[in-house]
């Protein structure tokens, strides 16, 4: 079969591509950002076009695939693509194909998912299971965001977003929390509380295990006749979860965290260099699924322990005696406020670095994101990374500076500004806590290396 990708290059879609071209498959795409992900597609024998024009549609295509995210040429490079007959589908169809033969795994919820499916896709290859997976970031353990195993596993982060994961059918979800997000698409919160109510109900075949501790998780539960108690696994701080984990008692110890999970009496000690108390939920998660998937406990303990983390999920990228620089994805209120206090437990002064996510987010979710930087010891904003919309008023992200109640806020104008003040920085040790979804990333680790 002869695959097009429209935006190969995107995370997601990137990963799909890669499959594929495992499956046997002839893959080809365009993208008009070529970055690291599309050398790797390059490196791998894909076709990457860096321009989206009707040239690079060629009559023996059989299947375009595409994602709700496509603007402009891409939109114009799909119309075009429908006009000459060529079947054209949304990236989950093609999952859905690829997941029929495997006991499927989705993982949801508004945060964590990268991490979850990274952390469970890295202890089912720990424990010998050669998993196919399909991640929005890369996995450590592998180097690689996508594989198509030999075992009998499947892991995907189901993406909420534009309803994607509605049209993929799985064996089992996890579900680790529920915040209203992506008001782009969903234009209320209910809108978004009804999608994740829809997935469960409409899509998911056996079970579903789900923390205990979210109340919209449990607000969405509440509101379905169609999902059963008897299909739930719960995990979480109170004792009428199937799987306890105690957020009382967890012990920091350098780059380490320790805490208990317990389930029937039994008391499991987790040893993990992950840090934050999110992460409590999201090793919990993992836990609980293996557990009842038959896999035993010490040696699920002991394939957490060995996890480095996923990229850019609160990612080393550079230390010196000066500066330590973690990159993460963080791009909700929830997700920064977790995220720098998890940098905090490092015991270093902490600088938050936070470019913007899309102006509708920000706009829609105002004042949370100005109580989100309380934490830090000092705040810098990136301008406004922008995708799926036009660009915002020029004095916004100026006004968003001045509202955000922690008094040493400051704006950095571009990411080579930042990454100036980061070399130049020669004082106490500090922790520059990153926090992108654009190209930042990519661009402290070249740049702040390239020196050494």
């Amino acid at each position: 079969m002869k695959i097009y990708f429209i935006g190969i290059g995107g995370a997601g879609i990137s990963a799909l591509a890669l499959m594929c071209k495992e499956k046997g498959y002839e893959v080809s795409g365009s993208d008009m950002k070529l970055s690291s992900m599309t050398d790797i597609l390059k490196e791998n024998g894909i076709k990457v076009f860096d321009q989206e024009i009707p040239e690079n549609l060629t009559a023996d295509l059989e299947l375009i695939i595409y994602t709700a995210g496509i603007v402009g040429s891409g939109q114009a490079l799909l119309e075009k693509a429908k006009e000459i007959g060529i079947q054209c589908e949304k990236r989950e169809y093609l999952i859905n194909q690829l997941v029929k033969d495997y006991i499927s795994i989705g993982v949801a919820g508004t945060h964590g998912k990268t991490t979850t499916t990274s952390l469970l896709t890295h202890c089912l290859i720990k424990l010998d299971q050669d998993p196919s997976y399909l991640i929005g970031g890369i996995l450590q353990t592998t180097d690689k965001n996508a594989n198509l195993g030999k075992g009998k596993y499947f892991v995907w982060e189901a993406d909420e977003f534009s309803n994607a994961f509605h049209g993929v059918h799985l064996n089992h979800a996890i579900l680790n929390n529920v915040e209203y997000d992506h008001p782009d698409f969903f234009k209320t919160e209910q809108d978004y509380f009804n999608s994740f109510k829809f997935f469960l109900e409409n899509n998911i075949s056996e079970k579903i295990f789900i923390n205990g501790d979210d109340k919209n998780i449990e607000a969405v539960i509440s509101s379905s006749e169609k999902i059963k108690e008897e299909r739930l696994i719960k995990f979480g701080s109170g004792s009428e979860n199937n799987y306890v984990l105690d957020k009382e008692e967890i012990v920091y110890h350098g780059s380490e965290m320790f805490f208990t999970i317990s389930n029937n009496d039994k008391n499991y000690p987790i040893e993990t260099k992950l840090n934050g108390t999110h992460n409590l939920y999201n090793i919990s998660a993992v836990f609980s699924i293996l557990t009842e998937l038959g896999f035993q406990a010490n040696q699920i303990v002991k394939a957490i322990k060995s996890f480095e983390g996923s990229g850019r999920r609160f990612e080393q990228v550079y230390e010196n005696e000066h500066v330590l620089v973690i990159s993460d994805y963080a791009h909700h209120p929830t997700a920064i406020k977790t995220t720098i206090e998890g940098a905090k437990s490092k015991g270093l002064p902490v600088i938050a670095v936070f470019e913007p996510h899309q102006y509708a987010r920000i706009t829609a979710l105002y004042e949370d994101f100005c109580n989100s930087f309380n934490q830090a010891d000092e705040v810098l904003i990136l301008p406004i990374f922008v995708s799926r919309e036009s660009a915002p008023p020029a004095d916004f992200i100026h006004q968003f500076v001045k509202d955000i109640r922690n008094t040493n806020t400051s704006y950095v104008e571009n990411n080579q500004e930042l990454i100036n003040k980061i070399k130049e920085y020669h004082g106490d040790k500090k922790l520059f806590l990153c926090m992108s979804a654009g190209s930042l990333d990519q661009d402290l680790k070249k740049q702040l290396h390239s020196d050494d």
